[in-house]
């Protein structure tokens, strides 16, 4: 019996030796800048170690250097087990890093996570500008913009210097409805933005923010400078047009506000889903009294649409599931992809290619988009590091989690904004049918204007035999003289635009 037992101390012994070693041997490669090597030494230790310090430690050394090959998605998850150990050395330290790995993956969930166990006090390398901006940010989701601004406002004083946050400011200012007080914070950055490129992506949001501001503020005319101001080959420049035309359009310049919706009903731009450039074109033709082309509009609106949302109506009361969803999403993005490479569309989905084109360019979906690429880079990246071994199954689990999880809410999302354009484009139609309505009214008090004209001009114009037609209005007119040939009986021709005589 004692030699048993001192055998097993003797075990014991050289175990504990032989950690202590494999710790000194990962803290050399991590010093060394050697993260490769590191990872697998703490992955290692964290898995073989008694001790609970040791286990923390190896963890968050484990996730440090994870974060250092740039594997974030998976360096988060050790830090997650940090933090939920409890109070400890390491917890706060681990809290730190999570919001800085979130904040680079732009991983909301992650962020709201850390954010709230984390008080301004316990800030070390993030700093308090972020933090605050974070939580802003947050709450600005949940629509309580008051206090978003209060946050927002409280990173700016942390750091004066931040754009960032003052833009998010000028951003509520907006929402609040204070274009003024907006406009102040917008004209601070923009000043530091003018002299870039006029493509900078940057620079043309806030261009976009400042006449949108002047919109808000109901000043036109400076509306429509700001937003012609961005570039044709600009990443927003679709989404000025409309806004352009809004502005010329409660300016009351009738023609120069269809410039912009004629763009938007080429082949290019009617590749989108935007039922309110053709209602916003019937409307102008309507008040211009341009009869005809306004029906040509409501036309178009009804052959594009109806069919379109009849097809959506069918997919979303068809059962459906999560997976369906995604199936269609990837079919509409390999589908964009060969449309921007040969210039063509081939759509193999179910769904019509240009709403799911549009919803694919929606914020929140083409976040969730951006994120889920990036697990895809990540998981090339962890197999290019660690090969087979250890680590590249842990990792591969992780990010195959992640990624199921990120389909799952990405198809929650496509559903969601399908219901919505369902919902919209309803919407427009029923507007439509009361835009037809009234220019059928026109046409039938424009057609009684005219025959009364006529009958009260058709006796002083046969009476004036000196001349071969009379023109009047836009109409050109031929007098009856007696023969029977067809082409000279009395008619009119229409040669202009007809405009509203009031």
């Amino acid at each position: 019996m004692k030699y048993f037992v001192v055998v097993l101390l003797l075990m014991m012994g050289s175990v504990a030796l032989g950690q202590t070693a494999a710790r000194k041997a990962a803290f050399r490669d991590f010093q060394a800048k050697k993260y490769a090597r590191a990872a697998e030494g703490f992955y290692n230790l964290s898995r073989s170690t008694k001790k609970a310090e040791e286990r923390l430690e190896a963890k968050y050394y484990l996730a440090i250097s994870l974060a250092k090959l740039d594997l974030l998605q998976i360096a988060s998850f050790p830090l997650v087990d940090v933090v939920r150990s409890g109070p400890g050395k390491y917890q706060k330290k681990a809290l730190n890093q999570l919001a800085v790995i979130a904040d680079r993956l732009n991983e909301p969930g992650l962020l709201n996570y850390t954010l709230k166990k984390l008080t301004p006090d316990e800030l070390t390398d993030m700093s308090r500008a972020i933090f605050y901006l974070r939580l802003s940010e947050i709450e600005e989701k949940e629509n309580n913009f008051e206090k978003a601004l209060m946050l927002a406002t409280q990173s700016q004083q942390a750091n004066p210097k931040s754009d960032e946050a003052l833009y998010q400011m000028a951003s509520l200012q907006l929402q609040l409805k204070a274009p003024e007080k907006a406009l102040e914070h917008f004209f601070k950055i923009y000043e530091k933005h003018e002299k870039k490129s006029v493509r900078d992506p940057q620079r043309g949001l806030l261009i976009l923010n400042i006449a949108r501001s002047y919109y808000q503020m109901k000043e036109w005319e400076k509306s429509a400078q700001w937003y012609r101001q961005i570039p044709k080959d600009h990443v927003y420049y679709r989404q000025t047009l409309m806004e352009l035309s809004w502005a010329l359009f409660r300016k009351g310049r009738f023609r120069s506000a269809l410039s912009p919706l004629q763009t938007l009903m080429t082949p290019y731009y009617a590749q989108f889903y935007d039922p309110e450039t053709l209602l916003l074109s019937g409307v102008i033709f309507f008040f211009s009294c341009q009869y005809d082309e306004a029906m040509s509009v409501a036309a178009a609106f009804e052959k594009n649409y109806d069919p379109a949302m009849g097809q959506i109506n069918t997919w979303l009361t068809g059962s459906r599931t999560s997976n369906d969803y995604w199936k269609e999403l990837e079919s509409a993005r390999a589908a964009l992809k060969n449309l921007n490479k040969t210039g063509k569309i081939h759509s193999t989905g179910q769904l019509p290619f240009f709403v799911l084109r549009t919803i694919l360019d929606e914020t929140n979906v083409k976040m969730l988009s951006g994120y889920y690429d990036k697990l895809e880079s990540e998981k090339k990246l962890l197999a290019k590091h660690f090969g087979k071994n250890r680590i590249a199954t842990y990792g591969t689990k992780i990010i195959e989690g992640r990624r199921k999880a990120t389909q799952g809410e990405l198809s929650k999302r496509i559903q969601d904004h399908l219901k919505s354009y369902l919902l919209a484009t309803s919407q427009f139609s029923e507007q439509m049918g009361f835009l037809k309505y009234e220019v059928l009214n026109g046409q039938r008090t424009s057609l009684k204007g005219k025959m009364a004209s006529v009958e009260q001009n058709d006796e002083a114009i046969d009476k004036d035999m000196s001349r071969d037609y009379y023109i009047q209005n836009g109409y050109r007119y031929w007098p009856f003289q007696g023969e029977f040939w067809r082409d000279e009986i009395g008619s009119y021709q229409y040669v202009g635009i007809n405009r509203c005589q009031n």
